[in-house]
């Protein structure tokens, strides 16, 4: 998948869409699939692929619900819940609230279970 891959929920169908994000105006967003089927869609769910799948090899998106868990050899369990967002002051995809405090352990090693 691409990393510059956007999903939004469709005013047509009221569904997630994926594909390429653009704005027309400032009310209306779009997502276009390369198939050329173009969305109007609701601006607040826009969320852009982060670059990893979770455990199930499902996508991660910016916005989405998910559980972390310790990827440690000793103990398997759950760490938190929270949603993807982009930390904009260290450049990188973190969860809120913050449950890995290093960036390369959540981004290469953390166990992602997206919920929605």
């Amino acid at each position: 998948m691409n990393r510059y891959t956007f999903r939004a929920i469709s005013y047509e169908t009221g569904k997630y869409v994926t594909g390429h994000y653009t704005q027309g105006t400032p009310e209306c967003h779009y997502i276009t699939r390369p198939d050329g089927a173009v969305w109007q869609v609701k601006p607040e769910t826009i969320g852009q692929y982060i670059g990893r799948t979770d455990v199930s090899g499902n996508p991660i998106f910016e916005g989405q619900k998910v559980n972390i868990y310790n990827w440690g050899h000793s103990d398997k369990g759950q760490l938190g819940t929270g949603i993807i967002v982009f930390d904009g002051n260290d450049g990188c995809w973190q969860t809120s609230p913050i449950i890995v405090e290093d960036q390369y352990d959540f981004f290469t090693k953390a166990k992602i279970e997206v919920l929605d």
